[in-house]
């Protein structure tokens, strides 16, 4: 087998197992990116919203592979040490889109007083998880990487 094949039965076969991983995991990654603000709890307002933002998110992350593969291809990065900076680099903008997007969701219910009955109890509000959009900042991150990383370490 060629060195091409190989690589692209590992970016497949990478895909398949982030993809994999991705959605039976999906319930304690979430519980890392939802931010943490008082009075604030998180729920879902449609019966297959759930199933969809785990689908989504899950089809996002099992793309990484392939859309950095495809990127190595178009801009022809063939050494080894550029494509592992070209993976860092996607992984870098996919993760500031994350912390973006939690940064945005902060600020945008840092507001929210802390309501209390005349008990002493709290009074939570509430949001929908469809609502917080992460896959879209993610599968943004994702295509912004791609780029970045296709303009810097084209080989000309």
């Amino acid at each position: 087998m060629t060195n091409k094949k190989t690589t692209l039965i590992l970016t497949i076969i990478t895909s398949i197992v982030l993809f994999t991983l991705t959605l039976t995991q999906f319930g304690k990654l979430f519980e890392l990116l939802l931010p943490k603000i008082e009075n604030l709890q998180y729920q879902t307002s449609e019966i297959g919203s759930q199933f969809r933002l785990v689908l989504f998110f899950s089809i996002v992350i099992g793309l990484t592979p392939i859309l950095l593969y495809m990127t190595w291809r178009l801009a022809r990065i063939e050494i080894k040490k550029r494509r592992i900076f070209s993976g860092l680099i996607v992984i870098v903008f996919m993760v500031l889109a994350i912390v973006l997007r939690q940064q945005l969701i902060k600020s945008t219910f840092k507001s929210l007083t802390n309501l209390k009955t005349q008990t002493g109890e709290t009074i939570y509000n509430s949001f929908a998880i469809e609502n917080l959009h992460f896959e879209f900042y993610l599968f943004g991150g994702l295509i912004l990487g791609c780029i970045v990383s296709f303009f810097t370490l084209k080989d000309k």
